[in-house]
């Protein structure tokens, strides 16, 4: 797995092996909070505020696909590839999954 935190960001990110327990998990696409599909877990710890584990379900395309966590130039935003599905979201919308 690639991790590029070549630009600016206003957040923490740690790819995680499993869930912790007592964190605020959202499943991606679509940020539920009642689950989802298995995926890569990445904690995420805003500059203010509370940290929380997204899982990034895996895309559908091949087993073999890129996986990786990008920050962008803008500095809430943050890119997560799932196997090769990609989930760009902004950290400042509380937790909208953009695709």
């Amino acid at each position: 797995m690639k991790i590029d935190l070549g630009f600016s960001h206003d957040y923490e990110v740690e790819v995680l092996d499993e869930l912790p327990p007592g964190r605020r998990i959202y499943y991606y696409p679509g940020s539920s909070t009642q689950g989802g599909k298995d995926g890569v877990l990445v904690k995420i710890t805003p500059l203010h505020g509370e940290s929380w584990v997204g899982v990034f379900s895996f895309g559908e395309i091949t087993p073999k696909g890129v996986s990786g966590v990008y920050t962008l130039p803008n500095t809430d935003k943050l890119c997560v590839v799932s196997r090769g599905q990609d989930i760009l979201f902004q950290l400042t919308i509380q937790l909208i999954g953009l695709k």
